[in-house]
């Protein structure tokens, strides 16, 4: 049912392959559907699996809290789902394909403090992949959507909606099978060169990268980090637009889309925001806006590189087309780089 379901809300979005966060929002509102639809399930998960204190909560999702009018350096923020009690708050954001949005986490914690200042505070963050964070205070805890689906196994006698809603997890691979494998093993033979092939394209283009837009944050090591993180190698510059708020130019090699790619991020409250979203770009790039901000990209397929001898000539060639599509687009559209002088030395 779910995975139909699925399948239409897809259809019906144009963005959607533009768009991870079309699928986090649509499995969020299937889990609390679930929650919401049966109270002893919503018990066992807030309590046997959450550990939650107990309180009379609410639950809700999408809501969006107000913090820059207050923090001006922070865009606002939506949180997935919202469990509210008479004494206390909980935040829990739900990622699938994505990753955390910039200072997202940060701008929770903030949005905690400034909203509810006399609750007891829990930050929570589900994930499909690893993706550890160092959260010290607001109780916080992560979770894997597999762990979550291992809970749910206990309650699908008899409840059709339960054993839907886990086949669409497995469709999605949210769950999580521990069975060491033959591929497992073959992987593992190869992980290393897998590696250093892949480190070894990226820093091939970092000199032409950093000539067009300035020094790269972090070292090659960086890149060991990126990979737990974001499931990827990168090299990225970060504040690469003058004027106040956050941007970002990177290119990477995505691991979940096997897709070389590089991209220009914005901040949503950056001060050349809306300049930036109305500005026409080249029809090559794709403007994508979500939550934190906008992103102008543009991808490659790697496999089109399989097999060719001249695979790290025609990928580094692949990066310099693109590194000189967007400084172009840069230059005409009169959004500055940030220490443009220094990037040209």
């Amino acid at each position: 049912m779910y995975n139909n379901l699925y399948k239409l809300f897809k259809r019906d979005d144009s963005q959607e392959k533009k768009n991870k966060t079309l699928l986090e929002d649509f499995n969020t509102e299937s889990f609390v559907g679930l929650l919401k639809g049966n109270e002893d399930l919503k018990t066992a998960f807030l309590y046997t699996f959450l550990k939650l204190s107990n309180d009379k909560y609410s639950i809700n999702t999408q809501i969006s809290k107000n913090i820059s009018n207050t923090h001006q350096e922070y865009s606002d923020c939506r949180i997935d789902i919202v469990l509210e009690g008479k004494d206390n708050i909980v935040f829990i954001e739900c990622k699938v394909n994505s990753q955390e949005g910039y200072k997202q986490l940060e701008r929770y914690q903030v949005a905690l403090e400034t909203h509810y200042p006399n609750k007891t505070k829990t930050l929570l963050y589900i994930t499909k992949n690893y993706a550890p964070k160092n959260i010290l205070n607001y109780n916080f805890k992560q979770y894997r959507w597999y762990e979550i689906a291992d809970f749910l196994i206990h309650y699908t006698t008899r409840n059709y909606y339960i054993n839907e809603y886990i086949l669409f997890l497995k469709e999605q691979k949210m769950t999580q099978d521990t069975k060491l494998l033959l591929e497992n093993i073959n992987a593992l033979k190869v992980l290393q060169k897998t590696v250093e092939i892949g480190l070894t394209y990226i820093e091939n283009s970092k000199q032409d990268f950093e000539t067009r837009f300035g020094k790269t944050k972090g070292n090659s090591n960086q890149n060991w980090g990126e990979i737990k993180r974001s499931n990827r190698f990168c090299n990225l510059t970060e504040n690469i637009l003058k004027g106040d708020g956050y941007s970002e130019m990177l290119y990477s090699i995505e691991f979940e889309t096997v897709e070389l790619s590089t991209h220009l991020f914005i901040e949503r409250n950056h001060s050349l925001y809306k300049q930036f979203i109305n500005i026409e770009y080249p029809k090559e790039l794709t403007l994508i806006e979500i939550d934190t901000g906008a992103s102008l990209y543009i991808k490659d397929q790697l496999d089109s590189y399989l097999e060719k001898d001249d695979s790290i000539t025609l990928i580094k060639e692949w990066y310099l087309k693109s590194f000189d599509l967007f400084k172009n687009y840069l230059d005409k559209s009169n959004i500055s780089i940030l220490n443009e002088l220094d990037n040209k030395s």
